[in-house]
């Protein structure tokens, strides 16, 4: 793994979802607090790893899996590929990861720490609510429909 500032390919947020309601102010000022993050194929990011980050990938393609405890095996839950995220959870609340990731092949991420995240979050209180729509299809994706029951 090796950690660098200011690497990032095209970084454009229309192209990541997270990001695609960030007025472009905002998402420069962002961006000056991303560090990129290479791993090679088959590393392993357990979940107690990088918890309090948000990281976007932009080469190479990864595993989710999720420890099932009824059978106490891994559960691969999806692949994720190019200007995919995870760790939103982690960086908008103070939940811990669950998951465990694996680079398929080399894989380069942009990574935005949650204590500079929140810094940048200071100057752009109105940018919180653009994460709401993006979160809830991401919920809806992952864990299905969310029915109450009324």
């Amino acid at each position: 793994m090796t950690s660098t500032a200011h690497e990032l390919p095209d970084f454009k947020g229309k192209n990541i979802p997270y990001f695609s309601n960030i007025p472009e102010k905002g998402l420069a000022d962002l961006i000056g607090k991303v560090k990129t993050i290479r791993y090679v194929r088959r590393a392993v990011l357990e979940p107690a790893a990088n918890t309090d980050s948000l990281s976007v990938i932009f080469y190479g393609n990864m595993r989710v899996r999720r420890c099932d405890t009824e059978y106490s095996n891994e559960v691969t839950v999806q692949i994720e590929e190019p200007r995919a995220c995870f760790g939103e959870i982690a960086l908008l609340t103070d939940e811990l990861r669950t998951a465990t990731v694996i680079t398929l092949q080399s894989t380069l991420f942009a990574n935005i720490r949650k204590k500079d995240f929140n810094v940048w979050l200071l100057n752009y209180l109105d940018v919180k609510f653009a994460f709401l729509p993006v979160l809830a299809e991401r919920f809806d994706s992952t864990y299905g429909s969310f029915k109450t029951g009324l």
